[in-house]
């Protein structure tokens, strides 16, 4: 019994050891790495075009594939090549789309009559970011315990930039642009309980992790914090101010959140980051108390985008070209937007020689997720642009990452769910070439054809006749 308890603990150093400790890559590392997915998508609409029939398992099968691969492949195998990997999967689909545009015209030439355009209830650039934030998010909490997931894309303990520092940033920024969608604001009491729900998972978390005795890094958001304290504490605080104002409102609040938390991150940076120790509960969950300013303001931020996407609502007119509008304003709005906060970026980089910092939640950091999401956006809605103009038949978004966006938060406690499980059955660290990724494709199709099979998966899709 000693002896078994011995080797847990052993092993339980080891992983904590393997996650902890690292200094990040470079910037455009992490940009390489969630690209994929992007040109994955138009590859898959003219792989779609010759597989089964539409709504077949074979369509699905091949739909989960190429999503999952598409994620797994950058953050594993093809971690040392990045650069080829973008350029030939841009190629494939650039190739792709022309030839689906040269047939579209051909057929278009000949045929006479209404086209149909596959509209859903929410916009396909933000179901695409959403979804994809959570798969890219749900592969890296699980890969990150093999070795083939590279260590220079583990979360940093300081500062600099990293693959695994975009997902719980992404999923608050994001959290916020979707909470737009309502057109008239929603209640204190509908607010608090969405934050008691949240509070009560990261309490059962808090429990569940101290009860299995499981790995645990500290310096992410302290010991008793975590995430969904996190998100409860911003929505209690953020969401109703921000429906309250326009995006102009928002994006004063996001700039003066962002200087608060630069001001206070400066002055507590060496209590954050030191090994003081833990022996209250303020001290004990610094992170999650001097992040604080720095997650609200990522709120707004995430706020401002979700203003923009009302804005450019699609157009309901019977034209195929006018039904294009919104999305290509939004992909030049958020191109416009991702340009203005890198140059921001540039000048508090280099001028301020000020470094991002995950733990801190710092300006630079804040700065740097709102330039990679406007980024994402404007790349999501240029592939939403790109694939009804090939077919306005076609749904843009396949079927996992819709079923994804559906259930994003039930997805995300799968995934914790089923990498604890995967983390107590075997020792991760002593898993080799080509078990580790298999297990990790594995476990990323279980999790889609799960999110697939609950009801909604679908989404809410209509067809409209453009004359």
């Amino acid at each position: 019994m000693e002896a078994g308890s011995s080797e847990r603990l052993s092993v339980r150093a080891a992983h904590e050891q393997h996650i902890t400790g690292h200094s990040g890559c470079q910037w455009y590392e992490v940009l390489l790495v969630l690209y994929p997915v992007y040109p994955a998508l138009v590859i898959l609409s003219t792989l779609l075009r010759n597989v089964g029939t539409p709504g077949s398992q074979l369509r699905a099968a091949v739909e989960v594939l190429v999503c999952v691969l598409s994620v797994v492949t950058s953050q594993t195998v093809a971690h040392n090549h990045l650069v080829p990997l973008a350029v030939g999967l841009t190629l494939i689909a650039a190739l792709g789309a022309l030839a689906g545009r040269k047939k579209r015209d051909a057929v278009s030439f000949r045929s006479q009559g209404a086209v149909q355009v596959v509209q859903n209830k929410e916009r396909d650039t933000l179901t695409l970011l959403r979804a994809f934030v959570g798969l890219s998010t749900a592969v890296a909490i699980l890969a990150v315990d093999f070795h083939v997931f590279p260590r220079r894309f583990a979360k940093t303990e300081e500062f600099g930039w990293s693959v695994m520092d975009v997902g719980a940033a992404a999923y608050l920024f994001i959290n916020a642009t979707v909470d737009q969608r309502y057109t008239a604001g929603r209640s204190l009491r509908v607010v608090a309980r969405e934050a008691g729900v949240l509070f009560v998972l990261g309490t059962v978390r808090v429990m569940s992790l101290s009860a299995a005795d499981y790995q645990q890094h500290a310096s992410e958001y302290g010991l008793h914090s975590n995430f969904f304290f996190v998100l409860a504490f911003t929505k209690l605080v953020s969401v109703r101010w921000c429906k309250s104002v326009g995006a102009a409102g928002a994006a004063t609040a996001g700039c003066v959140m962002t200087v608060v938390q630069h001001l206070s991150s400066t002055r507590l940076q060496s209590w954050v980051l030191s090994n003081a120790p833990r022996n209250s509960f303020l001290s004990s969950n610094r992170e999650s108390v001097v992040g604080a300013p720095g997650y609200v303001a990522l709120y707004c931020w995430g706020a401002v985008l979700g203003k923009i996407l009302l804005a450019t609502k699609r157009d309901r007119s019977s034209s195929a070209a006018e039904y294009l509008h919104g999305p290509r304003l939004l992909a030049f709005m958020s191109a416009v937007a991702a340009a203005v906060a890198a140059f921001v970026l540039w000048y508090v980089l280099s001028v301020m020689q000020v470094q991002p910092s995950r733990r801190l939640v710092n300006a630079p950091f804040i700065i740097w997720m709102v330039f990679l999401l406007l980024l994402f956006t404007c790349l999501a809605s240029c592939v939403e642009v790109c694939l009804k103009s090939i077919n306005p038949r076609a749904d843009v978004i396949p079927r996992p990452l819709r079923a994804i966006n559906s259930h994003q938060l039930l997805f995300f406690l799968a995934s914790n769910l089923l990498t604890g499980v995967c983390n107590l059955s075997i020792d991760t660290l002593a898993v080799r070439a080509p078990w580790d990724v298999l297990i990790i494709v594995t476990y990323a199709i279980v999790l889609c054809y799960g999110a697939m099979l609950l009801p909604n998966a679908s989404g809410n899709r209509k067809t409209r006749h453009n004359h």
